[in-house]
């Protein structure tokens, strides 16, 4: 088994800060304009985290997301040493001494997080790479609030993803509201297929998924190669797949796959169970698809990568019907392209709000002076920009970071996202928390 790297995550250059951003606010909210820092959050709006266990270390910002106690559970990297750190930081931006060790935990040096999820029970799923320590491999790992690994899950937490399933390079991880764990990735070398594995909530294989544990599609001909790039599970249990496919033509095409809760194709979406995705010229098209979220019906909300070779990286975003067609309530049924000709951007998130609003939070990058920073942007639920929220065109930048992890919902309607800010170095990380809007979030099970 091997570990496939998502494409939008790079090792820094250069020492940065390990920031978060709390998107919409946790307290406060009705005192500031939507976008704002709140500035009774910490210090003035930021609060600063100090990672003790480090002397000098790059950080590299990976998943974030926010338990059942509001907690900010943050995964990132520390370069120097090859491993990684989870932290648990409070509403309040405060780091939680009960959980690791002084609030944070430390895995295996040469280790890797390529997934984070938090269960029903408030416990932390992750999926991990190991190459030192006691037992070097992949892991789907169970670890109670404080840190400690779950021992009903696996084998003493933990279980052996490459015993199970040797022919899957692991990407990413989804949760269900069963506590079930899927686990993404691609099948084959040269010319790999995307697939998912299911684990039952106490870590053993569901060999009644796809066939025998395992659901694959090879929905395009040799000698296309590929890869899984995303994962959700709906609220029916459907199995939502990113895709993309590396043609013989210099332009990739993202593509979002749905399995039924057996593993079975669904057929009956799309084109055979595929959607592929374009603007609505045709002249370029959503060439990752790295993130997947759900309206109040249970439709997928999708957003991406486009970018071509005369243009910048922009994100774009599409809704789709229950049938997998393009929802022509949502910018006319075209998938909606986030370009900005001064920025170049990476990392999409994407959320939708209590109001049927999309929220999309990512890395922007200025072309004109290289620095980053984080973009949180948010569209009515037609798909045009929300006047109200932040410079007054639905956007909002924030700090200077690289890196930009996911988001993340907190029970109060807030968003939650961190990145690696490298605007003065050292071992600090730097908390911003923004305003918005407060309606109750729609909250797919794979998270809550």
């Amino acid at each position: 088994m091997m570990i496939k790297k998502a494409k939008n995550l790079r090792a820094p250059a250069g020492r940065y800060l390990l920031t978060m951003a709390l998107l919409f606010g946790l307290s406060d909210v009705s005192s500031a304009h939507p976008g704002d820092l709140v500035k009774s959050f910490g210090s003035a709006g930021t609060t600063t985290i100090s990672v003790p266990m480090m002397d000098t270390a790059d950080f590299f910002s990976m998943f974030t997301f926010v338990d059942h106690d509001n907690r900010v559970l943050s995964a990132f990297r520390m370069t120097d040493s090859d491993r990684e750190v989870l932290v648990a930081v409070d509403g309040t931006g405060v780091v939680d001494p009960t959980f690791g060790t002084g609030g944070f935990l430390q895995t295996p040096e040469h280790s890797d997080f390529w997934g984070l999820q938090i269960d029903s029970a408030n416990r932390i799923v992750t999926v991990e790479l190991w190459l030192s320590g006691p037992a070097p491999g992949v892991y789907a790992v169970r670890r109670l609030p404080d840190g400690s690994l779950d021992g009903s899950f696996g084998s003493g937490g933990l279980v052996d993803l490459g015993t199970l399933y040797p022919s899957l390079s692991v990407s990413y991880l989804a949760l269900d509201e069963h506590d079930n764990v899927y686990i993404a990735g691609t099948v084959g070398s040269g010319e790999s297929v995307p697939a998912v594995a299911r684990l039952d909530a106490t870590g053993n294989a569901d060999l009644s998924f796809g066939s025998s544990g395992l659901a694959s599609l090879r929905f395009k001909p040799a000698p296309d190669d590929s890869q899984s790039t995303a994962i959700a599970v709906a609220p029916d249990g459907s199995v939502f797949l990113g895709a993309v496919t590396f043609p013989a033509t210099p332009l990739e095409v993202g593509e979002i796959i749905k399995f039924d809760a057996s593993g079975s194709l669904d057929t009956t979406f799309a084109s055979g169970g595929v959607r592929e995705f374009e603007t609505a010229g045709g002249s370029s098209g959503v060439t990752d698809v790295e993130s997947i979220s759900f309206d109040a019906s249970g439709n997928p909300v999708v957003a991406g990568i486009s970018y071509d070779a005369a243009s910048p990286q922009s994100i774009a975003v599409a809704r789709l019907d229950a049938t997998g067609s393009f929802d022509k309530s949502f910018n006319k049924g075209n998938v909606l392209v986030l370009a900005d000709p001064g920025y170049s951007y990476q990392s999409p998130t994407v959320m939708v709000d209590g109001r049927g609003r999309v929220l999309v939070t990512g890395a922007a990058s200025n072309l004109s002076t290289g620095n980053e920073c984080l973009t949180a942007i948010r569209m009515l639920e037609d798909g045009t920009f929300d006047s109200t929220f932040g410079d007054g065109a639905g956007r909002t930048l924030v700090g200077s970071v690289l890196g930009v992890s996911n988001a993340s919902f907190t029970h109060d309607g807030s968003i939650v996202a961190f990145g690696s800010d490298y605007a003065t170095g050292g071992t600090q990380g730097t908390v911003y928390e923004i305003t918005g809007y407060d309606p109750p979030p729609i909250l797919p099970p794979d998270h809550f």
